[in-house]
């Protein structure tokens, strides 16, 4: 009974498995179609489009530091006012200062004392009156002085102290930290009752507008003949001089950093963040997708139509980004293949051919 439902069962089997598969089928799909189309004008100006901002010209940007230590205890401005060079925005209380300004002082009276004696000394020595040693240790007790004055001035210099301002420290034993040019309070980290020490972040950041430059970090090269412009993130589009300022290569990241002029001097603040975009193309660039080049030994190409056979056509990419590139050596309505690896030209002959 077993053996009569196994042979059912093979019957079955036999009844229900698939035709064998063809032999074309076998051997693989027939080869794709070449998709053509036709050469347009360049418009994807987005394609050199790269991060840029102003950077500070020389007094764009100032820091209120303190060379010496000091307690704060006065703060005489905030962010966003809008001061004028000189303009008190800090006062300190800095012993230092202070000692400093006693020691010049002092130093100032014994160097005048000794100085006169010193001259006695030498007339006495003329005449044969006094010893060479003497006169000798005479003078080295004056460059003692002088060095001790020398030694005090700097402190003094250091904090930038003039005479008005030192005697002001004098009497009223406060250091009053005055805005070096006009501009905008942009940060203030003192805080009263503080202290400041020399090497500690900035009391207060200025900035000021200035005739300031566009630096843009770009992954290729600007084409010759392409114009740009800066668009910030507040503010108009702001047209640039064709020639660039200067170049170089950023380190970090490989990029090329390029600096530019505004086509028309005008005052910007530091560090104002937007975009460096195309203005406009050359007439001679145009746009076809980036599959459509292919690396040949003797540089870059597209496969062109020209009737019913098709050439390789060698073109200057002027940029390529994504999914697009910008060429010159096509003409305008030109017919070309979208991908150059399914061209006619990229395929093997057929077997046989």
């Amino acid at each position: 009974m077993r053996s009569f439902w196994f042979c059912v069962a093979l019957i079955g089997c036999g009844n229900t498995s698939p035709p064998p598969v063809p032999e074309a089928a076998a051997t693989g799909a027939s080869s794709v179609e070449t998709r053509w189309l036709t050469v347009t004008p360049a418009t994807d100006q987005a394609i050199l489009e790269a991060t840029a901002w102003t950077v500070a010209a020389p007094g764009g940007v100032a820091l209120l530091t303190t060379t010496v230590r000091g307690r704060i205890e006065r703060v005489l401005t905030r962010p966003g006012d809008r001061v004028r060079e000189g303009d008190a925005l800090v006062r300190l209380r800095a012993p230092e200062l202070i000692a400093a300004l006693s020691a010049r002082n002092s130093a100032q009276k014994r160097q005048v004392a000794y100085e006169a004696h010193v001259k006695e000394l030498t007339a006495l020595r003329k005449d044969g009156l006094l010893r060479t040693a003497d006169l000798f240790e005479a003078q080295a007790q004056l460059a003692d002085i002088q060095g001790q004055k020398a030694a005090a001035e700097a402190i003094l210099r250091g904090a930038g102290l003039d005479d008005q301002a030192a005697n002001e420290v004098q009497q009223s034993g406060l250091w009053t930290l005055r805005a070096p040019i006009a501009g905008v309070v942009r940060a203030v980290t003192a805080e009263l009752g503080g202290l400041a020490e020399p090497g500690a972040p900035p009391l207060v950041q200025l900035v000021a507008d200035r005739a300031a430059r566009i630096e843009a970090h770009l992954h290729q090269a600007l084409p010759a003949g392409v114009r740009v412009r800066f668009e910030p993130t507040v503010g108009a589009a702001i047209a640039l001089q064709d020639a660039v300022t200067a170049t170089a290569i950023d380190p970090q990241d490989g990029s090329v950093v390029r600096w530019f002029e505004p086509a028309v001097p005008m005052d910007l603040p530091t560090n104002l963040r937007g975009r460096l975009v195309v203005a406009s193309l050359p007439q001679d660039a145009f746009q076809v997708p980036a599959r459509a080049l292919v690396q040949r030994p003797d540089g870059a190409a597209v496969v062109l139509k020209q009737g019913d056979h098709a050439v390789f056509r060698h073109v200057e990419v002027l940029a390529v980004s994504g999914t697009s590139a910008i060429v010159r050596g096509v003409q305008k309505a030109d017919v070309i293949a979208a991908q150059a690896d399914r061209s006619p030209l990229a395929r093997p002959p057929e077997a046989g051919q």
